[in-house]
């Protein structure tokens, strides 16, 4: 067995210890550069972790709502323009926070933050979690069974007994309070996150603008980072956050099929939600027996709620389903309709309408009106018949 070995010259290196300890103690100080380097870069990554955890949080799905944060402010001044609007404290299904009956009159009703959910969808959406994190400090107050109805909106702000002051992202930590007192106006950092939980899928929408917590600091008091002894309004009009994002619509309703001779034409109902964005056609799906339509559709983009599928096999027994298309994607797909065409024996038109004749000089002129029915065959033309008596 053999074993080979490379050497160094030893013309290279031999007889040069000091270039010898010169490299080896450059390549110690590069690797002390790299764990020096190695080790800031950590401590920033915990520093973000500690300090700013809004800032690293993102959006991980997309709900069918639009979000929107503000800030209610009553305490300075009962009503100003800052006030988010609209803010539909009178109505229960809308307005999920405490009460206060004689709002706009009244300084002691609300000084929280809020945040708001439309609904543009034609359905109700419902089971909807909001919880809201400033900082450290967690906000749940609304449970987990919120409904936002359809083409409406619920706003969300401080629960319980009026002026309960317990979403009041302005005056609480991380943010520094002094109860009106002097105290810093240096932004804390904290970036608020609107968590929204929908059918157990949970999305996080950023309050970069901190609207929620004033702006970091304590909006009553703070001006241009300098505090301010006299109370401020910290009000604050609505902001949006987020969009909602559109989901395929329903299955379209009540299909119903007619044969015809050669031909079955069909009818439904629109989709009873097009999931937030309009419907922009219909797929026709057709088989020969029962839930074996076809998986490519034999039409696309059918704009209105009827189709005629043409030449097919008369005593033939044809089976289709019709499904929505919108910029979100293809419903599933409708009730199941069949139809078998036959031949259509036809019958005589009825009589031609509203006959007149109009007098010429050597001629008389006649009009009318086509038959009510012509006898389930194009009418190929007219007779015509003239007598003296």
């Amino acid at each position: 067995m053999f074993e080979i070995r490379g050497k160094r010259p030893a013309s290279i290196l031999s007889g040069r210890p000091a270039l010898v300890a010169g490299v080896r103690a450059g390549h110690r100080r590069a690797r002390a550069l790299r764990n020096v380097t190695l080790g800031l870069a950590v401590s920033l990554v915990l520093a973000l972790l500690q300090f700013a955890p809004g800032m690293i949080e993102t959006a991980s799905a997309a709900t069918p709502l639009n979000i929107f944060v503000g800030y209610m402010d009553t305490h300075s001044v009962p009503s100003s323009t800052k006030q988010p609007s609209p803010w539909p404290y009178t109505d229960p299904s809308s307005f999920g926070g405490s009460p206060c009956p004689n709002f706009p009159k009244d300084t002691t009703c609300w000084d929280a933050s809020a945040i708001r959910l439309d609904n543009p969808g034609s359905t109700d959406v419902t089971g909807v979690h909001p919880v809201v994190k400033i900082g450290t400090r967690v906000y749940d107050l609304w449970g987990s069974n919120v409904t936002v109805k359809a083409h409406g909106t619920m706003v969300l702000t401080e629960t319980g007994q009026q002026n309960s002051t317990n979403f009041d992202g302005s005056d609480y930590p991380p943010n520094a309070y002094n109860g009106g007192n002097t105290a810093s106006c240096a932004n804390s950092g904290a970036i608020p996150a609107v968590n929204l939980t929908i059918v157990g899928t949970t999305t996080t929408y950023m309050d970069s603008g901190q609207v929620l917590n004033g702006g970091g600091v304590d909006s009553g008091h703070c001006l241009n980072g300098a505090f301010v002894s006299g109370r401020m309004d910290e009000s604050h009009p609505w902001v949006q956050i987020g969009s909602s994002a559109p989901t395929a619509p329903t299955a379209p309703q009540s299909l119903a099929a007619t044969a015809g001779s050669g031909s079955v034409a069909l009818t439904w109902a629109a989709p009873t939600s097009d999931g937030g964005a309009a419907i922009t056609g219909y797929n026709i799906y057709r088989g020969t027996s029962p839930g074996a339509e076809s998986a490519p559709p034999i039409a696309t983009n059918v704009s209105a709620s009827g189709f005629t599928d043409t030449g097919l096999v008369n005593g033939t027994t044809y089976y289709y389903k019709v499904a929505a298309v919108n910029s979100a994607g293809t419903s599933a797909q409708s009730n199941e309709a069949f139809a078998t065409p036959h031949l259509v024996q036809a019958s005589v038109p009825s009589a031609p309408q509203g006959l007149a004749a109009a007098g010429g000089n050597g001629s008389v002129q006649l009009s009318w009106s086509a038959p009510a029915a012509d006898g389930g065959s194009a009418i190929t033309g007219y007779d015509v018949y003239r007598g003296t008596s």
